[in-house]
């Protein structure tokens, strides 16, 4: 009998569509069966939760989507008034996000850090404007 280090892949990949459930390892890079505690079957390390990634991750395909439209603002800014931007959901809520919340977005050099996306995160919220509920927002 071998016995297994922790983080080495075995090589046990499962199929998606198997009935126990699947979750894709970062550490094995394939599709892996997991138990009660989030642990893989094949490396036996903790799978991380998707619901625990970064929230910033509309910003990141909005910004990708609409490159060209953000660079030209940015270039060339307009009046406040006549700005345009897009409905975003953060948490549970909808805001509609101006522009330059994009500009300032595409201008920031590596914001995955905790205090720099929460303070983010915060000034967004707290100075744009909340749409109303059935206002369909990029998740």
């Amino acid at each position: 009998m071998l016995v297994q280090q922790k983080g080495e892949c075995r090589k046990q990949k499962a199929n998606l569509h198997n009935p126990n459930g699947t979750k894709f390892c970062n550490n094995c890079q394939h599709y892996a069966l997991f138990d009660d505690y989030n642990i893989c079957e094949c490396c036996r390390l903790k799978i991380a939760n998707r619901k625990q990634h970064t929230q910033l991750k509309t910003f990141e395909r909005i910004v990708k989507l609409n490159r060209n439209s953000i660079l030209e603002w940015m270039a060339l800014p307009c009046s406040p008034d006549y700005n345009f931007g897009w409905p975003v959901r953060i948490g549970i809520l909808n805001y509609f996000v101006p522009v330059r919340y994009f500009a300032e977005y595409v201008e920031l050099p590596e914001l995955e850090g905790d205090d720099t996306e929460k303070k983010f995160l915060e000034n967004v919220k707290k100075e744009c404007v909340v749409l109303g509920r059935y206002m369909h927002a990029i998740k």
